[in-house]
């Protein structure tokens, strides 16, 4: 997960501290984005990852 100064609303998908990018999200964070992003087309999967500061690939 790539976050950013311009991802401030996505904090509830990250924890704190300074762990690889891979490791901040918990396993319940995780699967709400895969659940959220699942039914959606890949264009407003990217504008969806675009706005939490994240890469499609990170899903």
């Amino acid at each position: 997960m790539r976050l950013g100064p311009r991802n401030e609303g996505a904090q509830a998908l990250a924890a704190p501290g300074g762990l690889a990018s891979s490791q901040r999200w918990t396993p319940a964070a995780r699967l709400e984005a895969v659940i959220t992003t699942a039914t959606i087309d890949e264009a407003a999967r990217s504008a969806w990852c675009r706005e939490q500061g994240l890469y499609p690939a990170d899903l």
